[in-house]
């Protein structure tokens, strides 16, 4: 912007310029009130003759504050408007850490049925290897019982086939001579009890052989059921590790996201701070133009009036000026250091009382 000379009238629509974009509307604000400051202070420089300079400055004055008044109202909407996006992100922050506390507790219990699970699935196998040991065992007495089966029946067939013969045999004159025997009474009950007892160890032989069957049969049912414990348990670990995996990627994009939101949330935090060095800006200025237009309702209060507008020059160039000290972080810095630094010229031409010219 060039230093133009002479006392220009308010340009009215200024400040619905400075609306059009709400983002930053209170620099666009800024920009416009220095722009105002500028134009009054050109007027207050202005040494020719001109009958409504007076008009002309209250004019420019009325603008600034206008507008500062504006840039604070929108500095407070803007500020409202983080903290509120700040109170949503604290919100989502605690219901994310809600959910992660959930998961945390269903990941702990679901690790406590995996547990479970397997100590029960070592359990089974051990009674798999101890009910198969037995039914190997029962297997083998069952062999021996079979074997002494066929035995005791093939003892007690011969026996049935030799008694008769024996008995004929015994009977025999030439036989009872030969054995020196006269009573065949002995001989006869001694035959029977052998064939009685191969009678009965066959008996009891094929007793056993079934009851051993049966406890054969017994246990490979349970050897049955064991297995079939086994395969449900193994299922449901695959699905209790299956589920916790799916928790666990689920407490990944948790974390993810609550660090992702945790960042934005600094930044909202950040901003919020520069708009509260903004507030405080944009307020001290207000007060100062507030100040100023108190002094130009009177043209015999200008000295006073130029007083006030080095100071508010002052103001500007600590915060945004060449050299300044603020750490004001405008969107369009150049254009609003650029504004300051003719409020500045202006400023040091009207305190040298050197108004011609600029």
């Amino acid at each position: 912007m060039g230093h133009e000379t002479g006392c220009t009238r308010p340009v009215s629509g200024w400040p619905t310029m400075a609306r059009a974009s709400q983002d930053d509307s209170y620099e666009r604000e800024v920009s416009v009130g220095l722009a105002s400051l500028v134009s009054l202070a050109k007027c207050l420089a202005h040494e020719g003759t001109d009958p409504d300079k007076h008009e002309k400055i209250k004019g420019h004055c009325r603008d600034a504050l206008g507008t500062m008044k504006a840039a604070e109202k929108a500095l407070e909407a803007h500020r409202s408007a983080l903290s509120d996006r700040i109170g949503e992100g604290h919100v989502q922050m605690k219901e994310l850490a809600d959910e992660q506390k959930q998961k945390a507790t269903k990941l702990s219990q679901l690790e406590i049925q995996k547990e479970n699970c397997e100590q029960t699935y070592f359990r089974i196998q051990d009674q798999v290897t101890v009910a198969e040991t037995h039914l190997q065992e029962l297997t083998t007495l069952l062999r021996k019982a079979r074997r002494e089966e066929k035995c005791f029946k093939a003892l007690s067939n011969i026996t049935l086939v030799l008694l008769p013969l024996y008995s004929l045999l015994v009977s025999m004159k030439f036989f009872q001579e030969a054995l020196q025997v006269t009573d065949t009474q002995p001989l006869f009950l001694s035959a029977s009890i052998v064939t009685i007892i191969c009678q009965v160890s066959m008996w009891v032989a094929q007793k056993a052989g079934l009851e051993l069957q049966k406890a054969i049969d017994q246990y490979q049912v349970q050897v049955s059921d064991y297995r079939k414990e086994g395969y449900a348990c193994d299922k449901e670990k695959a699905e209790i590790k299956e589920k916790i995996e799916v928790i666990t990627a689920g407490q990944e994009k948790i974390k993810e996201a609550s660090d992702e939101l945790g960042k934005l949330l600094k930044v909202l935090q950040e901003k919020t701070l520069e708009m509260e060095k903004h507030k405080l800006f944009v307020r001290k200025l207000t007060e100062k133009v507030d100040t100023l237009e108190t002094y130009i309702d009177d043209p015999s209060d200008y000295d006073f009036a130029t007083i006030v507008l080095e100071e508010i020059n002052q103001l500007v160039l600590s915060e945004v000026g060449k050299g300044g000290q603020g750490s004001l972080g405008f969107t369009d810095k150049e254009a609003i250091k650029k504004m300051a630094e003719e409020l500045n010229h202006v400023a040091q031409k009207l305190k040298e009382g050197k108004g011609r010219n600029f």
